[in-house]
């Protein structure tokens, strides 16, 4: 394993997100997450080391974001990575049958919520480098389905071993030839001094 990497997981109380901040601690690697459950907090908080911010954070609202941004570099110093992970799914119902309470709490958190993460985190990251990863899964957001379609379990799987994939080559500052088809990768500055591959 290379240096040590700051992580940030928005929705990492439980599910994909905590998976991915436990195997990131796991490795070594410091990790801030964030959720909105004040009970799955408190239970995170007492699971994971000490030395792991867990912290209430709702990512409908830029401002509770930005705390968490701020929180995550106070104590655990510059963020390297962050990762959009937070979302909510929804009844498989028709868009019409949905109600307004849910249409609005799926589309503030999984669009908005993602907005609101890209702004926070690629302005914290401008001086100093870092990645930032939006998670996709088989719990698609109601606009994705009505575009797209169901997402099919062969190409979830898919895009989560190359988000995986991706993730660790840029860990390890080592390119995973199968994950880049046709050679169609591109090295760009990640931070003064240091390279990292990104997919076109």
């Amino acid at each position: 394993m290379n240096a040590v990497k700051t992580v940030a997981v928005t929705g990492g109380t439980r599910g994909v997100g905590l998976g991915i901040a436990r195997a990131l601690l796991a490795a070594g690697h410091r990790v801030a997450v964030c959720g909105t459950d004040p009970e799955r907090i408190e239970r995170v908080r007492a699971e994971l080391p000490d030395e792991a911010l867990v912290m209430a954070a709702d990512v409908t609202d830029r401002d509770q974001v930005q705390r968490f941004w701020d929180a995550g570099c106070e104590l655990l110093g510059p963020i390297d990575i962050w990762i959009n992970n937070a979302g909510i799914s929804h009844d498989r119902e028709r868009a019409w049958a949905l109600s307004a309470v849910t249409s609005q709490a799926v589309v503030e958190t999984n669009l908005l919520g993602a907005i609101h993460g890209c702004a926070v985190a690629i302005a914290g990251m401008a001086a100093g480098g870092g990645v930032h990863t939006d998670a996709e899964g088989s719990s698609s957001d109601l606009l994705g389905t009505l575009l797209c379609g169901e997402p099919q379990t062969f190409n979830v799987a898919e895009l989560d071993a190359l988000a995986i994939g991706w993730a660790d080559d840029y860990l390890s500052g080592t390119p995973t030839s199968e994950f880049y088809p046709d050679e169609s990768f591109r090295r760009v500055a990640a931070a003064p001094g240091e390279q990292i591959l990104r997919p076109y």
